[in-house]
């Protein structure tokens, strides 16, 4: 049976029937809920200058759930070149202790223009700043004096993970791969060709390498629902909303030269449905879906996406534990012929 992850971004457009507030007390909620029930990991974006409100601040929300939680591990994504380099040693490493060891932070790059405009960044630096900060944080965390920028300095507490928490980077780019390979312990690329990139950098580099890429499985979104008819006008304009915005943030230029990802083209309902990365099934259509996955595979949920209600949410993320969850492990026990533990 695959594992389960849930991500959050956010959003809360004006149109939204769920004020904000509202809205992250259902995630804190919704986070421990599926913790209690063995899930994976639980994942947060970041961007800036967003109309609708998404996420600015993953390791606050990530603060928050770590106390609320004991198990789930913790995977923020930090656009690292918005950070102060030794302030965020300090605030990962509270995290960490917080979370008793839970933290594996994925740090990107960035690259919409206006966000690194907002905090006085230049975009063509952000390579380098990547190297700078991911050594100093290593030798942050080791709880020794070093020289930082001509400087003595010491960052104590130490985390609680040892030697050190672990740092992955993310990406869309050769640069990206590479950067993972030298400097990273794990990589998390927005496609599967970029994991060759990082696989042959590290066999140049003479670092060993095991597995494949990280474990995915599902669609982009899935939303699972007694009455998907009844859900998909009620989640489509949240939808449609979050990927026209991803859309102007990422593709801006591939737009008129027709290179948009497919799943970044939608219009309509209509187009959703048509489309095998968003979908809104029944929990017996769920089970077709994801018994083929496996062992291996991390299905990944993200309830109020684009900031549709979380009362949707909700009934998602119990549907998921109580019906469709269950009759995974059973199929999966049948498969191996061990004895399905009784409800």
């Amino acid at each position: 049976m695959p594992a389960f992850g849930i991500t959050y971004d956010m959003w809360c457009p004006p149109f939204a029937d769920t004020p904000p507030a509202a809205q992250y007390a259902a995630m804190l909620d919704q986070i421990e809920y599926v913790d209690e029930h063995g899930w994976a990991m639980v994942s947060f974006n970041e961007h800036h200058r967003s109309k609708d409100g998404y996420l600015p601040s993953p390791l606050i929300a990530t603060a928050a759930v770590a106390a609320r939680t004991r198990q789930i591990a913790l995977r923020p994504l930090l656009l690292l070149p918005f950070y102060e380099t030794l302030k965020l040693a300090e605030d990962l490493a509270v995290v960490d202790l917080i979370s008793g060891g839970r933290l594996a932070p994925v740090f990107g790059a960035g690259y919409r223009a206006e966000e690194f405009e907002m905090f006085d960044k230049d975009l063509a630096d952000r390579r380098s700043t990547i190297d700078e900060a991911v050594q100093a944080l290593r030798t942050a965390w080791t709880g020794e004096p070093f020289e930082y920028r001509g400087r003595t300095v010491q960052i104590m507490p130490r985390p609680a993970q040892r030697p050190a928490i672990p740092i992955f980077l993310g990406g869309s780019s050769k640069a990206a791969a590479r950067a993972a390979a030298r400097l990273a312990d794990g990589f998390y690329p927005t496609e599967a060709r970029w994991w060759e990139v990082y696989r042959e950098e590290l066999e140049k580099l003479g670092r060993s390498i095991e597995g494949g890429p990280p474990a995915r499985g599902g669609p982009m979104f899935l939303h699972v629902s007694e009455d998907p008819d009844r859900d998909w006008p009620l989640i489509t304009p949240y939808l449609l909303n979050a990927i026209h915005q991803y859309r102007e943030w990422t593709f801006p230029n591939m737009k008129a030269m027709g290179k948009v990802p497919p799943q970044f083209s939608v219009e309509s309902e209509e187009d959703l449905r048509a489309s095998n990365h968003y979908v809104i099934v029944t929990p017996d259509e769920c089970v077709d879906l994801l018994a083929p996955l496996g062992a291996g595979g991390l299905v990944t949920i993200r309830p109020g996406w684009g900031g549709y209600s979380p009362e949707l949410g909700w009934s998602c993320l119990r549907l998921l534990v109580e019906n469709v969850i269950p009759r995974l492990d059973a199929l999966e026990a049948q498969a191996v012929g061990a004895p399905v533990a009784a409800s």
